[in-house]
């Protein structure tokens, strides 16, 4: 589904898959606060629906993280382990250099960079 068309439909629906409670959602357009508006706009099928849609890719992203993405080439490297095949295992090494290979490039990113002294 594509952005709202209504600026405040869509900033009201962003906050709600945020996880704003529905009144702060409908704060956050600029319109009076309403709870009764609010509830009513939540209801409203194009509304649900890209609520829908953004917690969906809200959470596809969280999953995507990349310690998430190393456990799941681990997961994939045991399970072709168990299989012993040596088509598996060449394949559950190659996973394993990978899943270690993301790994050093996340720690990478999760540590602060200095800049003249001052974490930035």
């Amino acid at each position: 589904m594509p952005i709202l068309q209504n600026k405040d439909y869509e900033i009201f629906a962003q906050g709600v898959a945020r996880g704003l409670t529905l009144a702060d959602a409908f704060a956050d357009t600029g319109l009076e606060s309403d709870h009764r508006n609010a509830a009513r706009l939540a209801k409203t099928p194009t509304v649900s629906a890209r609520i829908a849609e953004l917690r969906a890719l809200h959470l596809a992203i969280a999953r995507a993280s990349p310690l998430n993405v190393v456990a799941s080439l681990v997961r994939m490297a045991e399970s072709l382990e168990n299989d012993g095949s040596p088509a598996a295992l060449k394949e559950a090494r190659q996973h394993l250099i990978e899943a270690s290979r993301l790994f050093v490039d996340a720690a990478r990113v999760d540590r602060p960079r200095l800049n003249y002294g001052m974490v930035i």
